[in-house]
């Protein structure tokens, strides 16, 4: 019976058991219940999680993630940061290049010394130092400081033929180191 018809019924049973559910529906609505089954006990029912708690629950992963992600990038930066200068760089470099002729630069385990002309230089601290080893070269980036600002110089180390550093952005000068003696 999936229209409320029943067919060996007679027509008029089927509306007074039609009228018979409308008034129960009327007075349950009355009394505050709703549906077929107002006025009987239904059982347990299941009752959903109101909206409001999903919303709680996603806010607090958000905001997990959010403090969790800053506490690292917080611990990032506190990480011991590598300012070692190898040894093999510390020294005067000059180039034969008549443009840098008189322009050398000095590394030193702490500092670069760009000398700019005859008897003035500038001299920058050493922030960090990074290396990739390549084939037969090694790319050395020096983070350095001026006025506040973090600068970077970036170089190539070669051993062989001879001792020499190539600047990642001028690759067709060639710098070689100073003897000291």
């Amino acid at each position: 019976m999936v229209d409320g018809k029943d067919p060996k019924q007679p027509h008029g049973s089927n509306h007074a058991r039609l009228s018979e559910q409308a008034a129960e529906l009327v007075a349950a609505m009355k009394s505050g219940q709703s549906g077929p089954t107002a006025g009987r006990s239904a059982g347990p029912r299941q009752v959903s999680a109101p909206p409001g708690g999903v919303r709680v629950k996603a806010l607090v992963i958000i905001f997990g993630i959010v403090v969790a992600g800053g506490l690292v990038l917080l611990g990032v930066r506190f990480l011991p940061v590598d300012k070692t200068i190898p040894d093999e760089l510390v020294g005067v470099w000059r180039t034969e290049a008549p443009s840098h002729a008189d322009r050398p630069f000095e590394v030193t385990k702490t500092n670069l010394i760009f000398h700019t002309g005859a008897a003035d230089s500038v001299v920058y601290p050493i922030l960090r130092v990074r290396r990739v080893e390549g084939e037969g070269t090694t790319l050395y980036t020096v983070d350095y400081e001026v006025e506040g600002a973090r600068f970077e110089f970036a170089f190539y180390y070669r051993v062989l033929p001879e001792e020499s550093i190539q600047f990642r952005n001028q690759p067709q000068l060639e710098w070689r180191k100073q003897d000291s003696t």
